[in-house]
């Protein structure tokens, strides 16, 4: 992730959006936005990259569950939900311990743009 382009970027936008008549960004929400939005494909990438194990892990948390509620567990849309919750929170915390990759977390909001009110100024 490149910070500077991310804020390169922005102000480019806003400089359009000026020409164009338009609201401007909130340039320190946008860029906060944008580095967590970056932040998260990095993660994302990072996890892809462990695709067995975290297929292993829900092999693993399937198979947990079907000692506990039957051979059937894992074909209702609440037992699907179950079992990728569960290794969700496993492969996290397997990402987290072995590789030190902890996903970035939630960035602000997009901008809160009112469009077709009075222009300041």
């Amino acid at each position: 992730m490149d910070k500077g382009t991310i804020f390169h970027d922005i102000t480019r936008r806003n400089a359009l959006r000026r020409a164009h008549g338009l609201p401007l960004l909130n340039i320190r929400d946008e860029y906060a936005r944008e580095v967590a939005v970056a932040g998260q494909r990095d993660y994302q990438a990072r996890c892809d990259e462990h695709a067995a194990d975290r297929e292993a892990i829900r092999q693993e948390v399937l198979a947990e569950l079907r000692t506990q509620h039957g051979a059937d567990f894992g074909q209702t849309m609440g037992g699907c939900w179950a079992v990728g919750a569960i290794t969700h929170k496993r492969f996290t915390a397997f990402m987290a311990a072995q590789h030190g990759a902890v996903p970035e977390p939630a960035g602000a909001s997009k901008n809160i743009i009112t469009y077709g009110g009075r222009r300041k100024g």
